[in-house]
């Protein structure tokens, strides 16, 4: 008895540590240029962006810039990581693409997906806490 209770103590964190960690994912899909073309925060119509409009991030193999109207904002490093999301309370959990910037796994997580030439970002619900969507198209090859 007393050699499983020691194993169980050995095995279960273990067991959780590993189940917390994050899986890496490939960064090089979103590496180049994109630049914003629409913007919808909570329940707001969606605001769109004439190509040409300085709204722009560009990633490399592990950073990224931010710019806002050509004026650089934000740079730093970034992963892509495998991870956890529920849209809204009242949805199922579900398994995404999520970004973080400079190593800040804290506050609301902001998940990614690419189609083609379009690489959107959303966070929240906007039937809970507003929510968020941004879609930037690719500049670059």
């Amino acid at each position: 008895m007393n050699r499983f209770i020691l194993l169980a103590c050995i095995i279960a964190p273990a067991f959780f540590w590993g189940s917390c960690k994050k899986d890496n994912t490939n960064t090089s899909v979103i590496q180049g240029d994109w630049e914003l073309r629409s913007s919808q925060v909570s329940i707001t119509p969606v605001k769109t962006f004439d190509p040409g409009n300085g709204n722009k991030l560009v990633f490399t193999e592990n950073t990224y810039k931010a710019y806002t109207n050509g004026q650089l904002t934000k740079s730093g490093q970034y992963l892509l990581v495998r991870d956890t999301f529920a849209p809204c309370s009242v949805q199922e959990a579900q398994v995404g693409t999520r970004i973080v910037y400079d190593n800040d796994y804290s506050g609301t997580g902001v998940f990614v997906t690419l189609s083609g030439s379009k690489l959107t970002f959303y966070s929240g619900c906007f039937a809970v806490d507003g929510g968020s969507t941004q879609v930037y198209e690719k500049l670059t090859p």
